[in-house]
């Protein structure tokens, strides 16, 4: 599994691409908290369309949406763009990461992760 950034100023960028093992991808987390804490951005984009199609299991699912928790408080907003595939369709993974506090939408188109990634949130009353 290989772990890049894009460049773009709006926010963090991270791209996880290639042949994977549950127990890497949940660990990615830490070093892209870094990385977005060095450059002082709250917004992250999370692209996995790169990795190499392998089944998920509701465990995995449940593993990934737990390994995100350290983006809670940290991160404003973080959407997460992947293959159809590796998307359920109800959402399991996203909804663990949400339960825990975490600001997270899994996408499969990657305009649409932008644009929620980078629309205003309404004002609180």
């Amino acid at each position: 599994m290989e772990l890049t950034y894009r460049e773009d100023r709006r926010f963090v960028w991270a791209l996880i691409a290639g042949p994977w093992k549950i127990e890497e991808l949940c660990a990615a987390s830490e070093p892209v908290l870094a990385e977005c804490l060095t450059r002082k951005q709250d917004l992250l984009l999370v692209d996995l369309t790169g990795l190499v199609r392998q089944p998920v299991s509701t465990l995995d699912r449940y593993r990934l949406g737990a390994s995100v928790v350290v983006f809670s408080r940290k991160l404003r907003k973080v959407a997460t763009v992947a293959q159809a595939e590796f998307v359920d369709p109800r959402k399991f993974g996203e909804q663990v990461a949400r339960n825990r506090g975490v600001n997270i939408r899994v996408f499969t188109d990657l305009d649409e992760a932008q644009r929620w990634l980078l629309e205003k949130e309404p004002a609180a009353p």
